[in-house]
């Protein structure tokens, strides 16, 4: 049962733990669901653990059950892009609960180009719920640096590692760093071919072409006389349907390249529509600027013909309500003019 004080017995416990192993079965205990109460004392005791590598992902998992304080944020702020370790990134992820606080999300959204594609695109998809109008420049500016896929400073290559060249060599690198998934993935397998349910040669080959033109290249080689590789396209498949974070594990494979931006075209494609269809955003004649720049950057590609078209009908009506503002603001001042000219003796 959890209680108050559960709570204290499990706090004091560890805060006298010194072996990770004792520290992360503390851990484990913590967490699941919110323990009543104030809690705030607990994730300041847990803040001083932050840099302690070995407890992730434990350590996240007791801090969403209890309540994150000043501690966390102020981790939180410390961390500056590129990040270095990987268990900054991971607060970043976790922190994204917190982003309708002005501080968090002004924070986050200063990880967003951070050159690790991966941590990046998760980020995007924790944040698109919270994005704004104002917020539009950092979505572009985030859409072109991807777009032109420049290459790793030495720095960044120290703290990350190389890009990976083949997709097969990311695909390995994922499953062996996600056990789960691919227990997952093999799972599914197991479970088609005891069904029958397994897609021809044909119908992977199939849904590869439907896929855009870049992406095609990737998955199929560039030699147009190789011989597709159907285990990988199939592993494609089944990542695709499998979500971390609101992000497709399909994806996260192929950010491991950086050599296809398309995900997150379509991710930030997606925020604009979303922010486009709220009536109090991006509707008053302020916007215009903003609104002709989503025009300009748009301009001459084909992925974005109903954008394009919600931005126009957006800037159209916002100038056809200010000229009718105009002339309504204009006729009202003539008649009071002529009211006083009538009035006066």
């Amino acid at each position: 049962m959890r209680s108050s004080a559960a709570l204290k017995v499990l706090l004091e416990t560890l805060a006298e733990s010194r072996r990770p192993e004792k520290t992360k079965a503390v851990l484990r205990a913590l967490s699941g669901p919110p323990w009543p109460g104030e809690s705030a004392d607990a994730a300041k005791q847990l803040a001083r653990r932050a840099e302690n590598i070995e407890l992730y992902p434990e350590l996240l998992k007791a801090l969403a059950a209890l309540e994150c304080n000043q501690d966390w944020t102020d981790l939180l702020a410390s961390c500056k892009s590129p990040l270095q370790q990987p268990h900054y990134r991971e607060i970043a992820l976790f922190m994204c609960r917190q982003a309708q606080r002005p501080q968090i999300r002004k924070q986050l959204l200063s990880l967003l180009e951070d050159p690790d594609w991966n941590f990046s695109y998760r980020l995007l998809n924790l944040l698109s719920p919270h994005f704004r109008s104002d917020d539009i420049p950092t979505l572009l500016n985030l859409l072109k640096d991807r777009e032109e896929r420049r290459a790793l400073t030495i720095q960044e290559r120290l703290t990350r590692g190389q890009d990976l060249e083949k997709i097969n060599s990311a695909l390995t690198e994922f499953l062996n760093q996600h056990p789960e998934i691919a227990h997952l993935v093999l799972t599914r397998l197991l479970f088609d071919i005891a069904a029958g349910n397994m897609p021809t040669n044909l119908e992977l080959l199939t849904q590869v072409h439907g896929r855009p033109p870049e992406l095609q290249a990737l998955l199929l080689g560039q030699q147009p006389d190789s011989e597709p590789d159907f285990p990988l396209l199939l592993a494609a498949g089944q990542l695709s349907e499998i979500m971390v974070d609101g992000s497709d594990c399909f994806a996260l494979v192929v950010h491991r390249t950086r050599r296809y931006s398309g995900f997150f075209r379509e991710a930030v494609n997606s925020i604009l529509h979303q922010l486009l269809e709220q009536e109090r955003e991006l509707a008053e004649f302020q916007s215009l600027p903003i609104l002709n720049r989503i025009i300009d950057f748009i301009r001459g590609q084909p992925h974005y013909p109903d954008l394009r078209e919600k931005v126009l009908a957006r800037i159209i009506r916002i100038t056809r309500n200010c000229r009718e503002l105009k002339v309504f603001s204009e006729a009202s001042q003539t008649r009071d003019l002529k009211i006083i000219k009538i009035r006066k003796p």
